[in-house]
């Protein structure tokens, strides 16, 4: 009902990507472990009306953890919606994909489009809570419009690709 005049022709399939898919979305897709391609996604629709309505299944991997941990040997990531916007943009095999947003993606893809294995950084997410709800915020000025300071910000690059770990003590140095 909801998607109207898009699915009255009767051949027509609707695919839908992303938080639709989530525990909070309108039901919940697994995810297909990766690597992964198109045609991997493709036969692990969640039907919602077999044949015509369907939600695309995530992706998720698995990162190394700590060695001798039962329950932190690996660490889970997962996408939902990202696949979709990597494989459309039709990108190169092996090659690597960044997906800027709220939770920052690098994605690496292999033979075929599979994406090998990808990771997702909370850039934005940290951002926000650090300006809006923390001292940083109350020290900066955000000016519509406003010239980027490309001395700081090339600053900024430079420490964190020496491999500044300590996130924590680095966003102090910052407001001091």
């Amino acid at each position: 009902d909801l998607f109207g005049d898009w699915m009255r022709p009767p051949n027509q399939v609707a695919l839908m990507a992303g938080m639709v898919g989530s525990q909070q979305g309108w039901m919940q897709a697994p995810y297909c472990p990766c690597p992964a391609n198109a045609q991997d996604i493709a036969g692990a629709l969640t039907w919602l009306r077999p044949g015509r309505i369907a939600i695309v299944p995530g992706l998720r991997c698995q990162h190394p953890g700590l060695a001798g941990s039962s329950d932190l040997a690996q660490i889970p990531d997962v996408m939902r919606g990202e696949e979709t916007q990597i494989w459309g943009a039709g990108l190169a095999e092996h090659s690597c994909c960044v997906l800027p947003g709220t939770h920052s993606k690098w994605a690496w893809l292999g033979d075929d489009g599979q994406v090998q294995a990808f990771k997702t950084y909370m850039t934005g997410e940290l951002f926000g809570l650090l300006t809006q709800h923390g001292i940083l915020g109350r020290l900066m000025s955000f000016v519509p419009g406003a010239a980027l300071d490309r001395a700081a910000f090339e600053a900024g690059v430079a420490l964190g690709r020496r491999g500044h770990a300590d996130l924590a003590h680095t966003l102090f140095a910052a407001r001091t």
